[in-house]
């Protein structure tokens, strides 16, 4: 069995093959397992925005920084943890993303986003929740 941070370097390393960028680490946990150019545990909100924004590449498994690879039109994967986290799947299924999800030992394919889409589904998904408020709030 393969620890968690033995998995986690594999897939990112997996990933980053052949990738000549700066790899900045943000790892909000208290141990130092991955290995990157740069290393940060502690950012404020802005920088973390700020990190995704400025980002060629994101590795992720947190969901708001994969609402942030979409918002900034960025190459992302998700990492899967052991529990599964409803709402990355939601986004994919209602932004007809496909499955950005790699898992270590099971083949998956690196493909690019076709963001033209994605947009296209965010902006009438967005619509549609601001004409439901308007109507709540008797705007329209």
């Amino acid at each position: 069995m393969i620890s968690h941070e033995r998995s986690d370097q594999t897939i990112i390393n997996y990933l980053l093959k052949g990738f000549k960028g700066k790899v900045v680490i943000l790892n909000l946990h208290p141990f130092k397992y991955l290995r990157g150019n740069v290393y940060l545990s502690l950012v404020s909100p802005e920088q973390f925005v700020s990190l995704i924004k400025d980002a060629e590449f994101v590795i992720t498994d947190s969901f708001h920084a994969t609402s942030f690879s979409i918002i900034f039109n960025k190459e992302f994967y998700n990492i899967r943890r052991s529990t599964r986290n409803e709402r990355i799947e939601n986004l994919y299924e209602i932004l007809e993303i496909g499955n950005r999800y790699i898992e270590l030992g099971i083949s998956s394919e690196r493909k690019s986003i076709d963001y033209k889409m994605v947009n296209n589904n965010l902006n009438s998904n967005r619509n549609i929740s601001l004409n439901y408020i308007k109507q709540i709030v008797g705007g329209e």
